[in-house]
């Protein structure tokens, strides 16, 4: 079989295997969940908080203005996770969930709040919901 032949018939089988069924396939790079954060008004400078339910990678602040991000596994399904930046409700980080998981089987707990002047503020209004993302 010549070059030529072999290419064509290995773009043949690629377009058919492309072309075939109508389930739309997503696989676990595709899945990402979303950090929704309720806040009272106003900005704070720095978030602690924990994810719990399964395991998360690839963690990615939402805002364009990134921020920076530490965490650690502090054993079996959680995650310790201090995100330091301008923030304010709404999407606050997205994450790489384990594959099959649905977003209701995370949660997140507020555990520290600091202002932008870096004094601690009260959690009283905080909260985390974790959600697919588009969706």
């Amino acid at each position: 079989m010549t070059h030529i032949a072999r290419v064509s018939m290995v773009l043949a089988l690629s377009i058919s295997i492309g072309c075939g069924g109508d389930e739309p396939t997503t696989t676990t790079q595709d899945v990402r969940f979303v950090l929704e954060l309720t806040a009272p008004s106003g900005a704070s400078g720095a978030l602690l908080f924990e994810v719990a339910g399964g395991a998360v990678s690839d963690l990615r602040p939402l805002s364009t203005s990134g921020g920076q991000i530490f965490f650690r596994d502090v054993g079996g399904s959680t995650v310790r996770v201090a995100f330091v930046s301008t923030i304010a409700a709404g999407g606050l980080l997205s994450f790489r969930p384990t594959e099959g998981a649905q977003a209701s089987d995370y949660s997140a707990t507020v555990l520290e709040v600091a202002g932008l002047d870096n004094s601690l503020e009260s959690t009283s209004g905080y909260s985390l919901a974790v959600v697919r993302q588009g969706g």
